[in-house]
């Protein structure tokens, strides 16, 4: 069985990582190129594995759109912490940050009821 579980607990420890980071606790940890890439997170790395067997689901695309945003905002966010913008990266980080990653959260816990419901993923 596919584990969104496990989907939305990489999320939620990438989106603390990078909460910290912005609060002023290892500063230089993060790239923000890297940190955009909605790809080379651990969500992104699901996404990609489960691709064919959860692509027809009606909210993956709605789960992949979310991820992709968030991970925009992400890149703004650090792109302004490490130009010396604190203060424009935690308003992100307070706001539009959170709202994209509550929307990635909100797609995965659809997403799980979604495949336990569907008889050709049990």
């Amino acid at each position: 069985m596919i584990n969104c579980n496990f989907a939305s607990t990489a999320h939620k420890i990438f989106a603390f990582k990078l909460e910290m980071l912005v609060d002023g606790n290892d500063a230089g940890a993060c790239d923000p190129a890297v940190a955009a890439d909605h790809g080379a997170c651990d969500l992104g790395k699901w996404l990609v594995a489960h691709a064919g067997e959860l692509g027809h689901l009606p909210h993956f695309a709605e789960l992949d759109r979310s991820h992709r945003h968030f991970h925009e905002t992400v890149g703004e966010m650090l792109r302004r912490f490490h130009d010396g913008d604190v203060a424009g990266a935690r308003a992100i980080e307070q706001g539009e940050f959170r709202s994209a990653s509550d929307e990635v959260l909100l797609a995965l816990e659809i997403m799980g009821a979604e495949v336990g419901r569907d008889a050709n993923l049990g």
